[in-house]
């Protein structure tokens, strides 16, 4: 190939991959942007009809703030076949109540999101947390990258679907956010082992290890 077209080849294939990447990223925006339109009308639509999503897995219940009482179920929600597992219940100050979402594989199961809530049922902060929190075992970074983001239940599990598709829509919409949440615990643990030396698996006085604030106006509430 002469030196003059083997240049063109590639400016041409520079052009073509950068236009593809943004292609990509208009096709992720988009999806991103529908995800948390999604998770904004449904909030509206249950606030019209003077619900949350709180509401929706208590199921007429009074609700009791400790640490040991789950809702919708005392076990929580277990989808057998994607594996995935979710529960609510309160029991943290600057909170109302949140939810937990966990993933089972072979070593057993593993803690993905902690996804807190306002008195409103409105979302505002993710987080992930230490081992201990929850009693689950370790995942790498790249395992709970790809469980959070194919993050899938059967709706028919919850006693009001809505609920369901109230975490599909925020884990789908904040997936960006969420990849970055799992990188900077990977951080904080390699950081708590630099300074400690030894794991920080069984350390309460380490519970949250990375989290980012939700604001209603990201859902357009």
């Amino acid at each position: 190939m002469k030196r003059r077209t083997f240049l063109s080849f590639l400016a041409y294939s520079a052009i073509y991959s950068h236009l593809i990447g943004k292609q990509a990223n208009i096709f992720f925006d988009s999806d991103r942007a529908k995800a948390l339109s999604d998770a904004g009308n449904l909030l509206l639509a249950l606030q019209k009809q003077k619900k949350n999503v709180i509401s929706l897995v208590l199921q007429g219940r009074r609700f009791k703030r400790d640490v040991d009482h789950h809702y919708p179920h005392p076990k929580g929600v277990h989808d057998e076949t994607s594996g995935y597992r979710v529960f609510f219940h309160g029991h943290r100050n600057g909170e109302y109540g949140h939810f937990h979402t966990f993933k089972y594989h072979p070593k057993g199961y593993t803690h993905l999101l902690m996804i807190s809530l306002n008195k409103s049922g409105m979302p505002i902060m993710i987080s992930t947390l230490n081992q201990w929190v929850t009693d689950d075992v370790h995942m790498d970074e790249q395992e709970m990258i790809e469980a959070c983001t194919q993050f899938s239940m059967n709706p028919d599990l919850f006693p009001d679907k809505r609920s369901y598709y109230f975490l599909s829509y925020i884990i789908k919409g904040f997936e960006r956010e969420i990849v970055t949440l799992i990188k900077e615990r990977t951080i904080a643990l390699h950081s708590y082992f630099d300074i400690n030396g030894k794991n920080p698996d069984t350390d309460e006085n380490l519970e949250i290890l990375s989290s980012f604030h939700i604001n209603p106006s990201d859902l357009g509430v």
